[in-house]
């Protein structure tokens, strides 16, 4: 029973842990999963990373987004929002540049 519980503890734990990326204008934004993607907040901006390399903002409209070596890119039709130096937000490393 006691394993399970620890089990079970760790799962929940790890389901609920968020982290930050910063971008090159050194605004934070905190990282958390759904079943469609990544949610990227700010103070100022709401941010969606699609599994298909797809991007969504209430405040920038559509776009796309990438991640290589040398972190991760946004690009919307007026906007560009980079992450320089930082991991892909996704464990798989998809959407590669």
């Amino acid at each position: 029973m006691l394993r399970k519980s620890i089990v079970l503890s760790s799962f929940l734990l790890a389901s609920t842990l968020t982290y930050a990326l910063t971008d090159s204008n050194n605004n934070q934004y905190s990282v958390s999963k759904n079943s469609a993607g990544v949610i990227l907040e700010s103070r100022n901006a709401v941010i969606y990373l699609g599994k298909s390399c797809d991007a969504k903002s209430p405040q920038f409209g559509r776009g796309t987004w990438g991640w290589a070596n040398g972190g991760v890119v946004i690009q919307f039709v007026d906007k560009q929002i980079g992450f320089p130096r930082q991991e892909s937000p996704f464990e798989d490393g998809r959407c590669s540049l």
